[in-house]
């Protein structure tokens, strides 16, 4: 059975359009009966009336399972704790003992998989049955992380791209509870873990869909952290550090390697939207506020922890050198996220009064420019690719980055329409060179010559 019902629905549209198109003389006869017996004439290759039988049965056995969950809900509180906990164990060592029947012994790949999916779901349930006991209740994120490790193993030695799914989703919505807890936050770093498994299983066995979800998933746990050390704004420095470090990490990939596209695309996608809220006067105006008399406020300490971790990027083995002559954008970028905020914030701190202000001008300038180069340049990739996608980006890009400085400055007025102003001119400068360049490389003999 397929699950993608589109190819039949392509078909039922072209059914419509074929016998138009035959009679306006696009196609011929014959042509036409061999396109319509290249169309699926089932749904996901189900009949209609066997689709109609297995939807009732579909919910026959969900009408029956919510029946039992009802029930079981209604008299858990009187069953025995024993009971509750031997119970589910019971099953998942069942389950366990038919998946690997049905794996090692029948050679039932998809089938075993499935039983040990089961099982992974039991031993979950044995996890937070015990957690959930009145002296354990505290302990419930901690069952979320047990839950994940215990799956992330049988995952690794059965290559099941489904278990590796369900831990690293496990590991996730643990280290989500355990950030928003108030206290043990720094001890979410264990979740590296459970990711660079993922990852390294990713790239062996080339599953670009867990590489994809296990990178979306670190960015979350990346943006997590400002949260749990309470940087306010200024937290959004960190927030952008993560898109140049996957933009080195695709830069180190080799060039026939389709996975550094997809840490490439990660990284420039996050630089780009992230230099929306670095260009806020009041996010720069967080930062140079931070005084490094004080331990709290160690954000220009993480940054020089984000910048090392670039240069670790940088110079550590991989496929392809690094080339600074070639590859120094990503490098750039990393520099100007965090080495000068981190060095404008500083000399902030010990310079005359007058200084903070020029800090936080600056920081501002320097992000602002960014965003409208990055936007300009969204538009006249589209424009010279013939791409309506990048220009629409390129436009709302632009939208959004005028609609929050005019709202960060929304008490000076004319600080913000001089921003206005000098935008303004500078898209004009870059749609300037754009046409020039495009005119270059698309230059046309003249009649005379011809």
């Amino acid at each position: 059975m397929r699950i993608n019902p589109l190819p039949w629905l392509l078909g039922r549209w072209l059914r419509t359009e074929l016998p138009r198109w035959r009679e306006a003389g696009v196609i011929q006869p014959d042509q036409e009966q061999r396109i319509l017996g290249q169309l699926d004439a089932t749904c996901c290759g189900i009949d209609p009336a066997q689709c109609g039988k297995l939807s009732l049965r579909v919910l026959a056995a969900a009408a029956l399972g919510l029946a039992l969950i009802l029930v079981v809900c209604e008299l858990w509180p009187f069953i025995p704790f024993s009971v509750q906990l031997v119970v589910p164990v019971v099953f998942m060592a069942a389950a366990h003992c038919g998946g690997y029947w049905q794996r090692f012994r029948h050679g039932q790949v998809l089938r075993g998989n499935s039983l040990f999916v089961l099982g992974t779901l039991l031993f979950g349930g044995a996890v937070l049955v015990v957690v959930g006991s009145e002296h354990a209740a505290a302990l419930y994120p901690w069952a979320l992380f047990l839950w994940a490790a215990g799956t992330l193993p049988l995952a690794l030695v059965l290559g099941s791209l489904r278990l590796l799914v369900l831990a690293n989703l496990l590991a996730a919505a643990w280290f989500v509870a355990q950030m928003l807890a108030d206290d043990g936050a720094n001890l979410v770093s264990l979740y590296l873990i459970v990711a660079l498994c993922s990852i390294h299983w990713a790239n062996t066995n080339r599953s670009r869909g867990l590489l994809i979800l296990v990178l979306s998933l670190l960015v979350v746990w990346w943006l997590m952290v400002p949260v749990a050390q309470d940087f306010g704004r200024k937290g959004w420095y960190w927030c952008a550090g993560i898109g140049p470090l996957l933009w080195l990490a695709g830069k180190r990939h080799d060039e026939s390697n389709s996975f550094g596209a997809v840490y490439k695309n990660f990284g420039r996608a996050l630089a780009t939207i992230g230099l929306l809220p670095l260009s806020m006067p009041s996010v720069a105006a967080n930062l140079v506020k931070v005084d490094l008399a004080r331990v709290d406020d160690k954000l220009p300490y993480w940054l020089t922890v984000v910048a090392l971790l670039g240069l670790v990027v940088v110079f550590a083995p991989a496929a392809r050198r690094f080339e600074f002559r070639r590859d120094w954008r990503p490098l750039a970028a990393l520099a100007a996220i965090t080495l000068l905020p981190a060095s404008l914030g500083a000399l902030s701190q010990r310079l005359p009064d007058h200084m903070p202000t020029i800090a936080i001008v600056s920081l501002a300038t320097v992000f602002s420019a960014a965003a409208v180069a990055a936007g300009s340049g969204l538009i006249l990739c589209g424009a010279s690719r013939n791409r309506t996608e990048c220009i629409a980006c390129g436009g709302v890009y632009l939208i959004v980055w005028a609609a929050l400085l005019c709202g960060d400055l929304a008490d000076r007025l004319s600080t913000a329409a001089l921003a206005m102003t000098a935008a303004g001119a500078a898209i004009l400068m870059l749609a300037r060179i754009g046409r020039f360049w495009r005119k270059s490389n698309h230059e046309t003999v003249s009649a005379e010559n011809a």
